[in-house]
C-alpha cells in the first residue's frame, strides 16, 4: 500500500504542478495585458489633453487676430479717407474695438501661458514673434502723427505672417507625436 500511496501522492503533486503553472501563466498574462491596456489608456488621454489644449490655444490667438482685421479695417479706411487726421466717428470706432481688443487680449495671453505649460518650444517662439507684430502693429496706430497706408500695410503684412508662421509651428506640434 505504501507504493499506491507514494503513486497518490505523486499524482496529486503532478496535478497541483499542473494547474498551479497555468494558473501562474494566466496570472502574468492577465497581469499584462492589464498594465499595456491602462498604458495605452493614459497616453490616449494625455493625447487628448494636449490635443485639447493646442486647439484652445490657437482659438485665443485667433480671437486676438479676429479683433485685428476689424481694426486693420476700419483704421485703414479712415487713413486713406483722412487728410492728415482721423475723422471722429473713424476714431470713435477704433476706441470701441480697443475695448473689445482688451478682452482679447487676455485671451491672447492665456494661449501663450498654454503654449509653455504645454512645453511647445517652437510654437512658443513663433507665437512670441507673433505678439510682437501685434504690439508693433498697434504700436503704429497709436503714434502721434498719421502713419502713412504702406507702413499701415507693412505693419498688417507683418501681423499676417507672424500669425501664419505661429499657426504652421502650432500645427506641426499638434500632429507631433512627442
Amino acid at each position: 500500500m505504501e507504493i499506491l500511496s507514494v503513486l497518490t501522492w505523486l499524482e496529486i503533486m503532478d496535478s497541483a504542478v499542473k494547474i498551479g503553472l497555468g494558473a501562474l501563466i494566466g496570472a502574468f498574462a492577465t497581469y499584462f495585458a492589464v498594465t499595456e491596456t491602462r498604458k495605452g489608456e493614459s497616453r490616449a488621454r494625455r493625447d487628448q489633453r494636449k490635443s485639447d489644449l493646442i486647439q484652445k490655444v490657437a482659438v485665443g490667438a485667433e480671437s486676438m487676430t479676429d479683433g485685428l482685421v476689424n481694426y486693420f479695417g476700419v483704421w485703414s479706411t479712415g487713413v486713406e479717407a483722412a487728410d492728415g487726421k482721423l475723422s471722429a466717428e473713424c476714431i470713435d470706432r477704433l476706441s470701441e474695438i480697443g475695448n473689445d481688443m482688451v478682452s482679447k487680449k487676455k485671451e491672447f495671453s492665456s494661449a501663450g501661458a498654454l503654449l509653455m505649460l504645454l512645453g511647445l518650444t517652437d510654437s512658443i517662439a513663433a507665437f512670441n514673434a507673433y505678439g510682437g507684430h501685434i504690439s508693433a502693429f498697434l504700436g503704429l496706430s497709436m503714434k502721434t502723427g498719421l502713419p502713412s497706408i504702406e507702413e499701415v500695410e507693412e505693419a498688417w503684412f507683418n501681423v499676417k505672417s507672424g500669425r501664419e508662421a505661429f499657426l504652421a509651428s502650432l500645427s506641426k506640434d499638434f500632429l507631433s507625436d512627442e
